[in-house]
């Protein structure tokens, strides 16, 4: 499944969704805007592309990633969504669970080229801010089983925007899942950093809004493109039509 070069906007239910073992996606250089729930939401389901989208103002979060393994999330700018700019989650669904709904048929079951488990995730590049609510968070990776820890499900993160009107706006920084005990939730993103040894090389853009008309990053963003910005996965670039390498911040407009 291709989505590409496309504009979706105010729609009442998630803007985009697979679910139900979809394989091979692609959600390239859309707009997906003010819709009534989530923007993009990847759900029991493998392998998929999400790079070079803006992602804002949707009522939950901008993207949602549950059950969904080999993803690449890649120069996307998920701003101004009601909730969380990225949420990567894991529930207790698996593929050799056959009584649960969701399962190919065209397929010999169970398939073990899709378990419905999110792991092998990799987050660089992408502009992100939190939402209004005060259990909003700007980044969330979490198994509401517990069954995964956030390393198992984020394998790499670097590169990104941090963005927040002010420390403690929205509440948590980032929530940051543990196997077999509670979450970790960040106030702020120093703390996360330190802690995780996640987003290093990321910045943390305090104050005013990061990104302008138009979803172009402000000049506070764009003139870290070099510094922040972490090389274009050779794969990823090839279906944007970018060079490999390329260092950029945010969705190109």
């Amino acid at each position: 499944m291709t989505l590409k070069n496309s504009e979706l906007t105010g729609t009442n239910g998630n803007q985009f969704w697979t679910d139900q073992s979809t394989y091979d996606i692609n959600v390239l250089n859309n707009t997906i805007t003010n819709g009534a729930r989530w923007g993009v939401v990847l759900e029991i389901s493998s392998k998929a592309v999400v790079a070079g989208n803006v992602i804002a103002g949707n009522a939950h979060d901008g993207l949602m990633i549950s059950n969904t393994n080999n993803v690449s999330v890649w120069n996307n700018t998920l701003v101004g969504n009601g909730r969380s700019g990225l949420a990567i989650a894991q529930d207790k669904r698996r593929i050799t669970q056959l009584s649960v709904s969701g399962h190919d048929p065209r397929r010999a079951q169970p398939d073990l080229s899709m378990p419905w488990t999110t792991t092998n995730v990799t987050v660089g590049n992408n502009i992100f801010t939190g939402g209004p609510a005060s259990k909003s968070t700007i980044y969330l990776v979490e198994a509401w089983d517990r069954a995964l820890n956030a390393e198992q499900m984020a394998t790499y993160s670097n590169g990104n925007v941090f963005s927040q009107p002010a420390v403690g706006t929205p509440k948590l920084a980032t929530v940051w899942g543990n196997a077999g005990a509670y979450s970790t939730n960040f106030v702020t993103f120093s703390d996360y950093v330190a802690a995780t040894g996640r987003d290093r090389n990321s910045y943390h853009h305090l104050g005013s809004s990061p990104v302008g008309s138009n979803y172009q990053p402000v000049s506070a963003i764009s003139s870290r493109n070099t510094t922040v910005g972490q090389p274009l996965p050779s794969d990823v670039a090839a279906k944007l039509g970018r060079a490999a390498g390329t260092r950029y911040l945010g969705a190109w407009r």
